[in-house]
């Protein structure tokens, strides 16, 4: 086996392009020592759901072909087929095609998100299953980040984020949040991809197909809210953008410099007015509640990765994210 290439993986696992006798192949690997939890436990979670969704659309999920030991490392390891010219869909809209180009692109995203959501579960979206996940995933983490004392920035009530003042989400009453979806339920649970962002979604060269990659199933809550919030982290939100460049932290606030490409204004654009045509304001709301803890649930993986300052820009981010969703 040799190595071709890396790839950009998570902040716990490393991910390349392998060549063996048989092809090529994409095999991501997760140390079985350090982090288990959030390491070779989730890479394997994530090996389970792919699979599953997989044999329901092989159309465009990729399947898990082989697990394995590294014997080399000791790492343990899964390996999908290497699609020849794919791209993931960061990649594709950074380059600012037509506009033509962005809407035929999604298009195809938008037919997943409907296909997924028709496979109904019996679970129902309710204000209970909701509170369990915020606890999780928004209140548990901030108040990690701040027991962690990372940086002094955070025991201030009032900071910066690229240069417009906020007020700090660990000085927010996080309990109240339950008041924003108190309708007794948002209909039923569905099937999810999990981690719909820009970058596990592969364009084919032609543009006619799309393969989806690094599901999650650990979101408590199987809910189309949930995956419409994960496109927004990149496209509204822009993660995929700013994940990359350097994050500037000081006695006052938190920056980053980054330019948005226009290929990803554009699929943001068609995405919001989606967005707007099929779901009421309540659902949205909540979506928008789900964008904010996107980057809360990140907190404990970018401490865990050594990623402080990556920390304390997405706590920022959601610091402002927050405030903009009370005023409105």
């Amino acid at each position: 086996m040799n190595v071709v290439k890396q790839l950009r993986g998570g902040s716990l696992s490393s991910t390349c392009v392998v060549q063996r006798a048989s092809g090529l192949y994409v095999r991501k690997t997760s140390c079985r020592a350090n982090n288990r939890e959030h390491g070779l436990i989730r890479l394997f979670s994530q090996k389970s759901k792919q699979n599953h969704l997989a044999r329901i659309f092989p159309q465009y999920f990729l399947p898990v072909l082989e697990t394995g030991l590294d014997r080399l490392t000791g790492d343990a390891y899964v390996e999908l087929e290497y699609k020849e010219g794919y791209r993931n869909l960061f990649e594709a809209l950074s380059e600012n095609p037509p506009e033509a180009t962005v809407a035929k692109i999604f298009r195809l995203v938008r037919h997943v998100i409907e296909e997924l959501g028709c496979h109904e579960l019996e679970s129902r979206i309710t204000p209970q299953a909701l509170d369990l996940y915020f606890e999780e995933e928004l209140i548990q983490p901030v108040a990690y980040l701040r027991q962690a004392n990372v940086h002094p920035l955070l025991e201030k009530e009032h900071f910066t984020f690229q240069g417009h003042q906020v007020r700090n989400l660990a000085f927010r009453d996080l309990g109240s949040l339950s008041g924003h979806y108190q309708r007794a339920s948002f209909g039923r649970e569905t099937l999810t991809h999990g981690n719909f962002t820009l970058e596990n979604i592969l364009v084919s060269p032609d543009l006619e197909d799309i393969k989806l990659i690094d599901c999650y199933d650990e979101n408590y809550v199987s809910s189309r809210y949930n995956d419409l919030s994960q496109l927004l982290q990149c496209t509204r939100a822009f993660y995929s953008a700013s994940v990359g460049c350097r994050k500037l932290i000081d006695s006052d606030g938190v920056s980053a410099a980054f330019q948005v490409p226009r290929g990803i204004s554009q699929f943001n654009e068609m995405l919001e007015a989606y967005l707007a045509q099929v779901l009421d304001t309540e659902e949205r709301r909540l979506i928008d509640l789900y964008l904010i803890s996107q980057f809360t649930r990140m907190l404990p993986f970018k401490m865990k990765g050594g990623d402080s300052p990556g920390a304390l820009y997405y706590f920022a981010l959601a610091s402002s994210l927050y405030e903009s969703f009370i005023s409105r």
